[in-house]
């Protein structure tokens, strides 16, 4: 989960000398909604669509006054990018190796690809939202619950935590969820909603998908 095996080194950056129609149609055609901006081969920061429109209507835009310097290394994970993402509110990051030279950028689309290939967003199974006090919160307590109702735990995911309470989602493969639910709750946790989801479910929803194009053509 590097930066280094999702970096697109065709990413066009930005020069600092283009004009600010120039570099919103490089935006554009990319589709992103900041660009790497450099100077000669001085990587000057990161400029935004919203500051590039705002540029359109000034006689003399410079964009040194607007960048925002963020990046990632090609040693970093794909979470740091991930986070940068969320914090500078952009769906592109631009990647570096650990001497500065500029390789490419990483692309929120991949991100949203890479998690959505995981089990724990592909595969079919039940979706437990868990609430517990932080201080008894065990990921271990977790599974141990779950593999003993000879289930398989797929994922899971702290969602928050608020105050001294922690929220979890997990999701499992299981054919007796009920009971999975019954045993956390004797075990203090809190199901605050849960979600079943399978194969079969699947097939019931396209045969009446069917159904209803048979009876209205």
């Amino acid at each position: 989960m590097y930066t280094a095996e999702y970096i697109h080194k065709d990413f066009i950056p930005g020069k600092r000398k283009q004009s600010p129609q120039e570099l919103l149609r490089l935006m554009h055609e990319q589709r992103v909604t900041h660009l790497p901006m450099f100077e000669n081969l001085q990587f000057i920061g990161n400029l935004s669509e919203e500051d590039l429109v705002d540029g359109l209507e000034m006689e003399n835009f410079i964009c040194t006054d607007y960048v925002q310097k963020f990046m990632v290394t090609n040693e970093q994970t794909v979470l740091d990018a991930l986070r940068m993402m969320h914090h500078y509110h952009t769906n592109m990051v631009p990647v570096f190796d650990t001497d500065e030279r500029y390789l490419g950028a990483i692309l929120q689309n991949d991100i949203i690809d890479l998690f959505a290939s995981t089990p724990f967003i592909d595969d079919f199974g039940a979706t437990m939202l868990l609430s517990i006090a932080t201080t008894d919160l065990s990921m271990t307590s977790i599974a141990n619950i779950v593999e003993s109702h000879n289930s398989k735990l797929l994922g899971s995911l702290i969602l928050r935590q608020v105050e001294d309470h922690t929220k979890v989602l997990i999701k499992v493969r299981s054919e007796n969820i009920l009971s999975i639910g019954e045993t956390f709750e004797r075990f203090g946790y809190q199901v605050v909603q849960k979600y079943y989801n399978d194969e079969k479910t699947e097939l019931l929803n396209d045969r009446y998908n069917q159904l209803i194009k048979f009876i209205n053509p």
